[in-house]
């Protein structure tokens, strides 16, 4: 199935396929020519495990090569050879994000580790970003300043 929108010379496409777990969103197209396409890949248990996104020439794309039990992204491969680890705590918040080399296991790309810590009730009290930490502080509210 095909719909279409817009006038003039540019218009938005989205191309579902039946029988197929991907769909493609098309935007930015000009005379009839493809200027962007994203293209989503779902598992047999219908989890995001694929993306592909074509600007002109140019392709970025990710695949998530595991799960953990409750199926969370731990890991995805990137076009670039490197990968995101990811590591959560007992209420499933994201603690870690790693952009890892993937010829060297377990070392960081500099420039890419996140590492956050929350309270009890799930407020963020840190966000480290390559060594450099911020500070928040909810106030009764929950609210940050």
């Amino acid at each position: 199935m095909e719909t279409g929108a817009g006038g003039g010379s540019h218009r938005l496409q989205i191309v579902f396929q039946t029988g197929f777990a991907a769909f493609a969103w098309r935007t930015g197209v000009t005379q009839f020519t493809t200027r962007l396409a994203t293209t989503r890949n779902h598992d047999v248990s219908d989890r995001l495990d694929g993306v592909t996104t074509t600007f002109a020439t140019q392709t970025q794309s990710f695949g998530v090569t595991e799960f953990d039990d409750m199926n969370r992204r731990k890991k995805i491969m990137r076009e670039d050879a490197t990968r995101w680890s990811y590591g959560y705590n007992s209420k499933g918040e994201v603690t870690a994000g790693i952009r890892e080399k993937s010829a060297a296991p377990h070392t960081p790309v500099p420039g890419w580790s996140h590492w956050y810590r929350f309270d009890e009730i799930g407020n963020r009290l840190t966000a480290t970003l390559n060594g450099r930490v911020s500070t928040y502080t909810p106030n009764a509210l929950n609210r940050y300043h």
